[in-house]
């Protein structure tokens, strides 16, 4: 017998409303409508459960409706491929994130000017030979404050290297991290005596990314009285 006219037959038999059946059930009381007309069938968790309430064996229930079994079947296979469509999905996903977030903590990154604390600064003495005049170096004791930043045990400015009027331009060169990662770091600020020129009497400044990130972080009163090694 077909689970439509199962459903009816029954419902009635226990005088039930389809809007009776309907809350049995948790659903509309047009499903059981659909249920009952054959447009829609139960799932199997729903078989089940007209099995037990109506007192009929499941294998019954199955066997006296080959549509519906079909279709359970055909919901079955459409439900397995759309989780194995969701799982490949998420995996191309993940894939690509880890891929992408390689390729971004691998990337060099230009260190803000407020993202740099200096603790503390040595001067060194470089003294004249040969062609080149005396002249100072500074190394930077630095710490990233940015949690997302890691910088390597020592380095020296990279970009943005230059001397304009009597400043001294530097930028830190860091790396994106996620994790734990190195914060402190030493910077030195070398000579530009080969290119005839001094760092004495200059101030130092610290450039970021943009043209407006550009901090001071030692002024020459400050570098001029320190002691030389």
């Amino acid at each position: 017998m077909d689970i439509r006219n199962v459903i009816k037959e029954k419902r009635l038999e226990k005088k039930m409303t389809q809007e009776d059946l309907a809350k049995h059930f948790h659903v509309t009381r047009q499903l059981i409508s659909k249920w009952e007309n054959g447009k829609s069938f139960p799932d199997l968790e729903q078989i089940v459960i007209i099995s037990d309430l109506f007192n009929i064996p499941l294998d019954e229930l199955l066997r006296g409706d080959k549509k519906m079994v079909k279709q359970i079947s055909l919901t079955a296979k459409t439900k397995k491929k759309l989780n194995i469509t969701i799982f490949t999905l998420i995996g191309l996903s993940l894939t690509l994130g880890l891929f992408l977030l390689n390729i971004w903590m691998k990337e060099p990154v230009i260190i803000s000017s407020d993202d740099v604390k200096i603790t503390n600064i040595k001067k060194v003495k470089l003294p004249a030979k040969q062609e080149l005049n005396e002249d100072v170096e500074y190394t930077f004791d630095i710490e990233i404050t940015n949690p997302f930043i890691s910088i390597s045990n020592t380095t020296k400015y990279t970009q943005n290297n230059y001397i304009e009027n009597d400043k001294v331009i530097i930028s830190i060169q860091g790396q994106h991290s996620l994790f734990k990662s190195k914060k402190k770091s030493k910077v030195t600020v070398s000579s530009f005596r080969f290119n005839n020129d001094t760092n004495k009497n200059k101030d130092i400044y610290i450039k970021g990314d943009k043209e407006t990130d550009i901090k001071l972080i030692a002024n020459k009163q400050i570098l001029n009285a320190l002691p030389t090694n």
